[in-house]
């Protein structure tokens, strides 16, 4: 009665032990080149083609038909922009590019803002000119010591149209 409690659970733990060794050397990629990666060559890796995904579509329409179901729309025109570099498609969402609705913006309408009022541009935009306060730090006759310039300069948030446009 005592041996059979003590080998059911030995077997089940050398079971157990077995089966997960096999699982880790199947689920284990093999490292053969000279990296130490993981290795391609048993898989059929190749660059997918507007003529491979077309006669994909193709084969889905010809099954969906042969099941009697509804063929897919495909709308004009989708997907048909490859890069010319790489040979893949360009992502096209919704059908249309995404800058497709931007306004159309003339360039160098306006003239970058100038040193001073005096050279505003047609925004009525300038760099402005620092000026010296030298109130805060006035002359002092006592000690000969001259006013000193005293600036300051705030981070602000600040609105600023960009463009006439």
């Amino acid at each position: 009665m005592k041996k059979k409690k003590f080998t059911r659970p030995l077997i089940l733990i050398l079971v157990l032990l077995l089966m997960s060794t096999v699982l880790q050397a199947s689920a284990a990629p093999t490292k053969d080149n000279a990296n130490g990666n993981a290795s391609t060559k048993g898989l059929n890796l190749k660059k997918v083609t507007p003529a491979d995904r077309k006669a994909a579509a193709d084969k889905l329409q010809a099954m969906l038909e042969a099941a009697g179901l509804e063929a897919l729309a495909v709308p004009s025109g989708f997907g048909t922009i490859t890069d010319p570099a790489t040979g893949y498609l360009v992502p096209d969402y919704f059908g249309n590019a995404n800058w497709a609705y931007s306004p159309i913006l003339k360039k160098f309408v306006d003239e970058l803002a100038g040193l001073g009022s005096a050279n505003a541009n047609a925004l009525g935009q300038y760099i402005p000119l620092a000026v010296a306060d030298t109130i805060t730090y006035p002359d002092n006759p006592a000690t000969g010591a001259k006013a000193a310039d005293y600036y300051e300069i705030a981070v602000v948030e600040y609105m600023e149209k960009m463009h006439t446009d």
